[in-house]
């Protein structure tokens, strides 16, 4: 009798599980219906007409702008980089030319005249001297390393701190290609024929000076001026004999012509340039 109840219960018990079960089952089925986007119909679907994408536009326009300006900071980034190159050259030159200054007033008296930067359609020369010796014309060159010269050709090995090379065979010109023997040849050539078409015929003697501590002498042939020197080895006297000796009144005359003329080329040189006009090489007020 008991084994029978016990089965019955069982067999109740069973029953009420199943029907729990389904209703667990029909609730989550409602749940997920509820929580499913109802679909329409592909043929009920709402139409779009799309007149612009501004705002893709504007993403477009700002990776524009954005690459432009990108692009102009580098453009200034190299402009900078390049003036600051070129600002080092310059002050590195004006070192050179304050030693070379130094030792001509260190050795001269008020007989002579020290010339600076004098400038002409054929180029600059640095410092020209003009005294009772004569007329001299130097090209100063700051720069370190072992220098070569064949004739015309001039060329570098850069070393570092310690005297060691670092790089080759660098050309030692200007921004016009021009080697040291040429600026400044070119240069006093222009000015002897200056200096004669106003009754002056003397001999401008030219040389290369070098003013940085660390430049040495390399394989010099062929020079083409009097000399080359390291400023804290140059003998004045050894310079001064290949000059022409002048009186007062010539080297009056001479400083004053050298002086008008540079003022006549920079005067011309700041006028708006004619098509018509040349620049005469050997033009100068008479003194």
């Amino acid at each position: 009798m008991i084994v029978v109840y016990f089965l019955f219960a069982l067999a109740i018990l069973f029953a009420v599980s199943a029907i729990i079960a389904e209703r667990h089952e029909r609730k989550r089925k409602a749940t997920k219906h509820e929580q499913a986007p109802h679909r329409l119909e592909p043929e009920r679907l709402p139409h779009v007409v799309e007149l612009s994408n501004h705002g893709a536009h504007l993403l477009a326009e700002v990776e524009r702008k954005r690459q432009a300006s990108e692009e102009a900071i580098r453009k200034h980034q190299a402009t900078l980089e390049g003036l600051a190159i070129e600002e080092a050259k310059i002050k590195s030159g004006l070192d050179g030319e304050r030693r070379l200054d130094r030792l001509l007033r260190g050795n001269l008296d008020d007989s002579w005249t020290i010339i600076v930067g004098y400038r002409a359609y054929e180029g600059e020369i640095d410092r020209i001297l003009v005294g009772p010796k004569g007329v001299f014309a130097f090209e100063v060159k700051n720069l370190g390393g072992v220098i070569h010269c064949n004739g015309d050709r001039w060329w570098r090995d850069k070393t570092d701190r310690r005297g060691k090379v670092i790089e080759r065979d660098v050309p030692i010109v200007d921004n016009g290609g021009r080697s040291p023997s040429r600026q400044i040849n070119d240069a006093a050539d222009a000015l002897e024929r200056l200096l004669r078409k106003n009754g002056h015929d003397v001999k401008i003697v030219r040389a290369v000076v070098l003013t940085n501590p660390r430049a040495e002498l390399g394989n010099i042939s062929g020079l083409t001026v009097h000399f080359l020197a390291q400023v804290w080895r140059m003998n004045m006297q050894r310079i001064f004999a290949r000059g022409t000796p002048l009186d007062t009144e010539q080297v009056r005359k001479i400083t004053v012509a050298i002086r008008r003329h540079h003022e006549w080329f920079e005067r011309k040189e700041r006028q708006p340039a004619r098509p018509d006009e040349k620049l005469s090489q050997a033009f100068s007020p008479s003194p």
